[in-house]
Order: structure tokens, then C-alpha cells, then sequence
């Protein structure tokens, strides 16, 4: 099996400066910054071995220098928890929000990526004429990252210089007219855009470990085509390496005509306005949505808003989830059992990866389903025993605007 580790990292630098034995850990990686949560069980630190010949009283006196340290490590915002998985960084995510049980002997600890952190930064006063994307990009984040007045309290980040994307932009931005997690958003999810994360690997400061984190800018978008087969068995049929498919349709989330109002008041509003026959050449009645993006001014900026929201309004499918066993049980030769990675497995793909999904026909599926679908993300919770799951957010349709 698997062997998780879990460790406290300062959210500024990403020093590793503890250690914390989490449990019911749900930890997700995903294109637009995925979510954290686990318990932290303060009664077991009474159970360790070296308190075990202890009288109750001078249990918990022993017990209480380490209680203080990891009330210190889960503190909201300050802290974030980096997972390790057989040596290497699967992910960090900064602690948001602490809550003790009823009967004050455990954490609630819920989080988000550290791509979320923009979220938490208002965006500065800026005018960008004719710059390629991802630089804006790139500043936006600097600034977001780079801490307040003269570096302080700043977020390490490395933001490398490449890549660009050819598509050339124009943005004013206000100060404190959003924060800057919402501008990266806007100027990522237009006709042309791109993708954005936070990856992570282990790295040293001053000889101590610590986790780097690296702004990742794609353009059109991330990750490659992987052979990788993800396969479902109908009835009679070897079961394959899914072990739960779900996905919602939602006819509301379409639209022949998309809206997006900008800035400005009655008939002075930036309006831009997309439209398209597919759906009513299908059959479908004409439907339309629209959206508020009040801080855009300039009428190019606004119409690829428009057509960004139209080419998401084409499909009902909601990204669908796919669960899939991470590991595997491996007889040997003397007969015992051993847990190994499947295949695919954690570390196997990347986020954006393209993967083929190939589901037998079943009741839901009487023609089957194979396709190449898109890995959005995923959410890891290792288990106490037995095996591996994974569960995959993916995307059948094309989620890329403009692409």
C-alpha cells in the first residue's frame, strides 16, 4: 500500500515545518484549484506509546506541549499541508478553516490549493496595451504573490518567464476592482484563452525540506494525449480498471445565443453577443444565457466573452466523475499479497491529459460510450485499508473556448 505522509508547511515560504497524522483526508487537484478537507484527532496524541505508563493526569501534562504544537500547525491561512505519497509531492493545499468537534477532541480542517490564494489578493492598478496573454497573466500573479508593501508577507512562487501564447490582449484593471484570482479567471475563459495552475515538487531551504511551487501557463491548454485506456466491462465482460462512472446532464446550461454584459449604464453598457444554429438545427428550442463581466470596457474584450460562454453552452453534460482503482493486489510467488500501483495509477497524468474512456453497453449506455475525454482533475483519500481509489474529474466535450 501506498504510504501517505502528511506535513505542515509555512504558506509564505514553504518551509516543511511539522508533521500531522491526518485522517479521512480528501484532497483534490483540479484545473480551477481543487478542495481540502481532513480530521485531525487530538485524543490519539493520549495513545502514543510513550504515555502509555502514564496515570491519566500526568498523560495529559505530557501530553500537552504537543497538543499546543499542532493547535499551532492547523492554524487557518498561516499554514498549508503538503502530501507526500511514497516520496513524492502530490499536491499542497492552504488551510482555510478550522472547526473542533462537539466534543472538542478533534479539527475539522478544510482548505483549497494554493492557486486559490489569488482569491485572497485585490488586483492593482494596471493598463495593459496589445500584451500577449499569459504576460498579463504572469504580472497579475506576480503581484498577487509578491505580498503587500515592500514583500511582506509574500507567497513563494516561481513564475517562469515562458511560454507565449500570440494572442495579444488589452486590460485596464482598477484598484481593488476584483481580486486577482477573478482577473487571471476572465482573462484565462475567453475565445483564445488558456490554462493556468499551481504545480508542486520537493525542494530545500537551507538544507530543509520544502515544497516549490511553479506557476504553469498553457496555451491552448494543458497536458498531452496519453494512450491510456480507462474501461468499464458490461455484463460478462472483465470489469476493467473503473470502478463508478457518474455524469449529470443539465439541459438549463444550454443556449443558442450567449450574452456577456460589460461595463456601463442603459444603452451606454459594452454588450457582446454570440450566437449559434447547432442546437436548434438539432432540434433543440432557441434558448439563451447570459453573464455579468461589469469591469470590461473595451467591445473585443466583451464579444470573446460572449463567444467563450457560447461554446460552453453547447452540451448539457456536466464534467463527469470517474473512479478508478489506484491500486492493485499482486499475489507472489510464496503466496503472499502484495498491494502494487495499477495502471493508471497516481502520477501517471497530468492535469489536461487526454485518455481514452471505453464503457461497454449497459442499460445507461445501450450503443456504449469510447471516447477521448479530458482529466480536469482529481481527489486522492487514501485508505486505511485496502485499495486505491482514484476519483477523476473529466470532460467529454471540448471545455476550451475558442479552441
Amino acid at each position: 500500500m501506498a504510504q501517505y505522509t502528511y506535513l505542515v508547511c509555512l504558506a509564505t515560504s514553504g518551509l516543511v515545518v511539522g508533521e500531522l497524522p491526518l485522517t479521512d483526508v480528501k484532497a483534490e487537484r483540479h484545473m480551477t484549484g481543487g478542495a481540502f478537507s481532513a480530521t485531525l484527532d487530538l485524543s490519539s496524541v493520549l495513545a502514543l506509546p510513550e504515555f502509555a505508563n502514564l496515570t491519566d493526569a500526568a498523560r495529559s501534562d505530557a501530553a500537552a506541549p504537543l497538543l499546543r504544537e499542532w493547535r499551532e500547525l492547523t492554524t487557518p491561512a498561516k499554514y498549508t499541508v503538503a502530501i507526500d505519497r511514497d516520496g513524492v509531492c502530490v499536491g499542497e493545499w492552504q488551510i482555510w478553516k478550522r472547526t473542533p468537534s462537539g466534543n472538542l477532541d478533534s479539527f475539522a480542517l478544510i482548505g483549497a490549493e494554493m492557486i486559490r490564494y489569488a482569491d485572497f489578493r485585490q488586483v492593482a492598478a494596471a493598463k495593459f496595451a496589445g500584451v500577449d496573454q499569459l504576460a498579463i497573466a504572469r504580472a497579475l500573479a506576480a503581484t498577487a504573490y509578491g505580498g503587500g508593501p515592500g514583500g511582506v508577507g509574500a507567497v513563494a512562487l516561481t513564475i517562469p518567464a515562458a511560454p507565449v501564447s500570440g494572442q495579444v490582449r488589452d486590460r485596464t484593471y482598477a484598484r481593488a476592482d476584483g481580486t486577482v484570482g477573478q482577473r487571471i479567471s476572465e482573462l484565462a475563459n475567453v475565445a483564445g484563452g488558456f490554462d493556468y495552475t499551481i504545480d508542486t515538487d520537493w525542494g530545500a531551504i537551507g538544507g530543509r525540506r520544502s515544497v516549490v511551487r511553479t506557476l504553469t501557463l498553457a496555451y491552448p491548454r494543458a497536458g498531452i494525449d496519453q494512450p491510456l485506456v480507462l474501461e468499464l466491462g458490461g455484463q460478462g465482460a472483465s470489469p476493467g480498471n473503473i470502478r463508478a462512472f457518474a455524469m449529470d446532464e443539465d439541459g438549463t446550461r444550454l443556449a443558442s445565443r450567449a450574452y456577456s454584459l460589460g461595463a456601463g449604464e442603459a444603452s451606454d453598457k459594452v454588450v457582446g453577443v454570440a450566437t449559434s444554429t447547432v442546437l436548434t438545427d438539432a432540434g433543440y428550442p432557441f434558448l439563451e444565457t447570459a453573464e455579468s463581466r461589469s469591469s470590461v470596457n473595451v467591445q473585443a474584450t466583451i464579444n470573446a466573452h460572449a463567444a467563450a460562454l457560447l461554446s460552453i453552452s453547447q452540451s448539457p453534460e456536466l464534467p463527469p466523475t470517474v473512479t478508478i482503482a489506484a491500486t492493485a493486489q499482486l499475489e507472489r510467488a510464496d503466496g503472499r499479497v502484495s498491494t502494487v500501483d495499477a495502471e493508471p495509477s497516481v502520477g501517471d497524468f497530468r492535469i489536461g491529459d487526454r485518455v481514452w474512456i471505453a464503457i461497454d453497453p449497459t442499460p445507461a449506455f445501450p450503443d456504449g460510450f469510447f471516447t477521448r475525454v479530458r482529466i480536469l482533475g482529481w481527489t486522492i483519500a487514501p485508505p486505511a485499508a485496502g485499495s486505491e481509489l482514484l476519483a477523476l474529474s473529466i470532460t467529454t466535450y471540448n471545455d476550451i473556448p475558442g479552441a
